[in-house]
């Protein structure tokens, strides 16, 4: 853990890799069909298990459960660059967005 304080860069780049990362695994949760707001679904593609799709896509699967594991890294490095508080708000605020722009797709969020 660094002791400099991040910049506004940094910050905006730690937001841009959310951004980027949870854009494509709404789009990959779309071709599975498998809801991700759902804490037992996520669960279930850590695990490997592709039973919550509602469509057969190993492909698009593999990539997804690849991605929300970066996911969980990326969470975890920016826990460590910024403070707790205001790395929580940047993934609320994406996951946020994200599902505003699912629900006007037409799809839950």
């Amino acid at each position: 853990m660094s002791n400099k304080k991040p910049g506004a860069l940094d910050i905006q780049r730690i937001r841009r890799q959310f951004e980027d990362i949870l854009g494509e695994l709404a789009r990959l949760a779309l071709l599975c069909r498998v809801d991700l707001s759902q804490e037992s679904n996520v669960r279930a593609v850590l695990a490997n298990d592709p039973s919550t799709c509602g469509v057969a896509n190993p492909g698009a699967f593999r990539r997804m459960r690849g991605l929300l594991m970066l996911h969980y890294v990326t969470r975890e490095r920016a826990f460590e660059a910024l403070d707790a508080a205001e790395a929580q708000a940047i993934v609320a605020d994406v996951v946020q967005h994200i599902r505003e722009r699912m629900k006007r797709l037409g799809h839950g969020g």
